[in-house]
């Protein structure tokens, strides 16, 4: 039977239910959303039905919508979409220079800068930032519980030097309410400090200058030196470092350290980076090649010691490269490279998949995820390539 063309005008938006056996040809010739075969109608590659309504056809683009991007429901988060995938949005932008690690709880950012100890960002800009009622020189933030803690300087306008006679406190403040502070600890006259993580029972801390690590108790407030100097991460309960002896882990629930690997089975100086990540399976440090930065796992289970991947490198000797592990993945803020970035390694069979580069990003200088999306900071650079302020950035996590 023939049909007019004002009968075909009216499929601008052709349903998936109205394309039948007798329809199904001319359908999919007006509506390229909607392929069909025999009659039977589905979404063409890179549309789909969304809303789950067959009346409006296959009404979403998953190569350009920025909230169904890639698949329905993948947000981008403020990011635009290209070709199915997110990318990058800036959150936050601020004149002050943004010092060290922040975090990232529901529906709040927390980050300090070099005139506020303590910011509370709300992420989807309904209501305006606040600050702590403590002025000083913020360096890093640790979510724990129903806690923020924070690390600062009492500069008063003079840099957070030691040589300047500043004071250097950790603080705590609740997550929700006003930002007020109690002081946790005050280190008198010394170099700053920065927060790796706090666990149930303790707080870690780290000078920032000599690379000293502390275990500070949350109920008695004591003190205990672990090492002299060295690189730690923080995952639940568990604390593990780095330093010159060998690679450690200290549980809440344990007196002593554990010695995991001695110093000689590590990367020798020189081809270390500091870099380390680990939860309850698996540790991951990086060695510092002619042509690459090469990926470790000690498994906890065995104490088997292989190397997952080789990222593009080398990197600068002893630089800084933000790591966190996952579930699934590992994810490395590699900089100071040919391939500067941020990669996503898979942790089961990674010789399937190899390392994915997720964005561009330069020298990030903290990484943190949530969710389902990954966040961190860049300075940008003014006159003389000093920084002149920071930006905060989220990407939505890859959807395979």
């Amino acid at each position: 039977m023939r049909r007019s063309p004002l009968f075909f005008a009216t499929l601008s938006a052709v349903s998936l239910s109205a394309c039948d056996g007798l329809l199904a040809e001319h359908a999919a010739g007006y509506d390229p959303r909607i392929e069909c075969d025999d009659g039977e109608c589905q979404c063409a590659a890179g549309f789909a039905d969304c809303d789950q309504d067959p009346e409006d056809g296959c009404e979403v683009d998953l190569t350009t919508d920025a909230s169904s991007c890639g698949s329905c429901g993948h947000d981008c988060g403020g990011g635009q979409c290209a070709q199915g995938e997110c990318a990058e949005a800036t959150i936050y932008a601020s004149g002050s220079f943004l010092q060290g690690t922040f975090a990232v709880t529901a529906g709040h950012i927390y980050v300090t800068d070099d005139e506020y100890a303590l910011i509370r960002i709300r992420l989807d800009g309904s209501e305006p930032s606040q600050a702590t009622d403590v002025f000083g020189n913020g360096r890093d933030v640790v979510a724990r519980g129903d806690s923020i803690f924070y690390s600062y300087c009492e500069n008063l306008g003079a840099p957070c030097e030691p040589n300047f006679g500043v004071k250097q406190w950790i603080l705590e403040s609740p997550m929700e309410g006003p930002l007020t502070h109690q002081d946790l600890y005050s280190t008198g006259v010394t170099e700053p400090f920065t927060l790796p993580g706090v666990t149930s029972k303790y707080v870690y801390a780290r000078r920032r200058d000599s690379g000293a690590l502390f275990r500070i108790s949350r109920g008695d407030k004591s003190v205990t030196q672990l090492a002299s100097f060295a690189w730690p991460t923080v995952h639940g309960d568990r604390t593990y470092w780095l330093s010159a002896a060998g690679l450690f882990l200290a549980t809440d629930d344990a007196e002593a350290p554990v010695q995991l690997l001695s110093g000689g089975e590590l990367p020798p100086p020189g081809h270390g980076l500091l870099a380390l990540a680990g939860d309850e399976e698996s540790v991951y440090y990086l060695s510092n090649e002619d042509t690459t930065v090469d990926v470790w796992e000690l498994r906890l289970s065995d104490g088997i010691r292989r190397k997952v991947q080789g990222l593009p490198g080398p990197a600068a000797s002893a630089a800084i490269v933000p790591m966190i592990v996952e579930d699934q993945h590992l994810y490395v803020a590699l900089t100071a490279s040919h391939q500067a970035g941020l990669w996503r390694i898979r942790r089961e069979a990674p010789d399937s998949e190899p390392p994915r580069l997720l964005a561009t990003i330069g020298a990030p200088t903290t990484l943190q995820i949530a969710g389902d999306w990954i966040y961190w900071t860049t300075s940008t650079i003014g006159y003389g390539s000093s920084p002149t302020g920071s930006v905060l950035h989220r990407l939505a996590k890859p959807i395979d």
